[in-house]
């Protein structure tokens, strides 16, 4: 051998052995795989000895994950990252993937080590094929830990794991939480997507039927008893549909004042109509309207927009009679103006709005008194189909 050669081998030993590596992989004799399944839910978990345990995971209406939850205490590092390498027997190895890699701690630690949708899934497929995922990261240039996925008794949990996948609900929970049912002014017909929605929800019950269907008013904080007396209604006519999809009647609750929670173990579903956001009253000298008047008109852009988006909207605005009559014009078309640039901020198209402004000259309350004043200085919007 040569000085040059010698050297070259010399130059290789040493950056060899300057390098740290630790390698975790559950042995041939301890290397196990469970699968758990149910609708909402299917499981793929696999235990590394003196490391962690690594989950292959997919919820309803989900991407797939993988995850290598850190069960030991490691240095910080930052750069994580994922790679399926061939088995030993392959013949034709194939090019190696590579993925970046989520990080999560908790309080300053790592705790797990995540990637989802085609990365997981690219995961699950070299398992299959007989590659060997492995997660890998560095705290120091001369540090590194790798962490290998054994595929040693792997293939009949992922047959149940595969098998709960086809058979998986195609939504999740999240996917029907906090839905807002949309009524026509003075209606209680339910429309075709609501009716989806209803649908959804009784097909989401019939897999996991110990959940109520908690059923309030969307307009329970301003509606009062215009509100109360149209939502009774209307609670009425849902729970008559939701019992034709099968849900047990007695898990259909009524809580007319209801919070939005997509945590809540039970579905939240709300009703909507317009009969009490169209109307609002004003201070003499005011134009724009405070906050809870802006709070109903919150949920009547999304009203004009979800379920009422092909109608036109008219916005009248009146004064009372205080003041020269020009005037009181001017002022009704600058509450009227507000209004509809309001709904233009929330998403409501200029378009389909038409302003009117009347004055003093269309009172629907005598202006003798202080009373009658108030109430003519108002604003009311039309719905027309």
């Amino acid at each position: 051998m040569n000085i040059r050669r010698f050297s070259f081998f010399i130059t290789l030993f040493i950056v060899a052995t300057s390098i740290s590596a630790r390698v975790y992989q559950a042995p041939l004799y301890q290397s196990e795989w469970t699968a758990s399944s149910g609708k909402t839910q299917c499981q793929l978990r696999h235990e590394i000895p003196r490391y962690g345990n690594a989950l292959f995971e997919l919820a309803a209406g989900e991407q797939l994950t993988l995850s290598l939850a850190i069960e030991r205490t490691e240095p910080n590092f930052v750069d994580a990252r994922i790679s399926d390498f061939p088995s030993k027997w392959m013949h034709s190895s194939g090019e190696n993937r590579f993925f970046p890699v989520q990080i999560e701690t908790n309080l300053g630690k790592h705790k797990k080590l995540i990637v989802r949708g085609d990365a997981a899934e690219t995961m699950l497929t070299a398992m299959v094929e007989g590659r060997i995922p492995t997660f890998s990261y560095s705290w120091t240039s001369s540090s590194e830990t790798s962490i290998s996925l054994s595929s040693v008794n792997f293939f009949q949990p992922y047959d149940k794991f595969a098998v709960c996948r086809q058979q998986l609900l195609p939504f999740s929970q999240k996917d029907i939480q906090d839905k807002v049912i949309f009524f026509d002014n003075k209606s209680k017909v339910i429309n075709s997507v609501s009716k989806q929605t209803l649908d959804l929800i009784g097909s989401y019950l019939s897999a996991l039927g110990e959940k109520d269907v908690v059923v309030g008013s969307e307009a329970a904080k301003f509606g009062g008893k215009t509100d109360k007396k149209w939502f009774d209604k209307r609670f009425q006519v849902v729970k008559a549909e939701l019992a034709k999809r099968g849900v047990n009647a007695k898990r259909i609750k009524l809580q007319y004042q209801l919070s939005r929670n997509q945590g809540s173990q039970n579905i939240h579903l709300h009703l909507y109509g317009p009969e009490t956001s169209r109307y609002f009253g004003y201070h003499r000298k005011q134009i724009s309207v405070g906050p809870k008047s802006k709070f109903r008109l919150n949920k009547l852009a999304q009203y004009l927009i979800q379920h009422f988006s092909q109608g036109k909207i008219v916005i009248s605005a009146h004064t009372d009679n205080v003041g020269k009559r020009q005037a009181n014009k001017k002022k009704s078309r600058r509450r009227a103006a507000y209004i509809r640039d309001y709904l233009k901020n929330k998403g409501v198209s200029s378009d389909r709005m038409t302003i009117k402004a009347y004055g003093e000259s269309k009172p629907r309350y005598s202006n003798r008194g202080r009373e009658g004043q108030a109430r003519n200085r108002r604003s009311y919007i039309e719905l027309i189909t």
